[in-house]
């Protein structure tokens, strides 16, 4: 019982020197996934900014094509909205008192 606790209160020199270099081995490899990760980031941080700004530009590129099509719409209702009066004004007696516009 006493033994083994003395055994693991002074541990050899060579159990010692390994844990060291296990130790500093292990450091390495988390200081260097690290820096992975953080390199991975930041790409992906950036790709995001660069997406972002792409989607932003593309959304005002196409809200700006979306009010001149609205516009656009706007003014073919009005025609269609006249053409429709005319047609109804041509097919009915009572409305052809009311003249269409435009």
């Amino acid at each position: 019982m006493r033994r083994g606790s003395r055994r693991r209160s002074s541990p050899p020199r060579e159990s010692r020197a390994r844990r060291r270099a296990s130790r500093a081995s292990r450091a390495s490899r988390a200081s260097r996934a690290s820096r992975a990760s953080r390199a991975s980031r930041a790409s992906r941080a950036s790709r995001a900014s660069r997406a972002s700004r792409a989607s932003r530009a593309s959304r005002a590129s196409r809200a700006s094509r979306a009010s001149r099509t609205s516009r656009t719409s706007r003014t073919s209702r009005a025609a269609s909205d006249s053409h429709a009066l005319r047609r109804r004004s041509h097919s009915t007696a009572a409305v052809s008192s009311v003249q269409p516009f435009g």
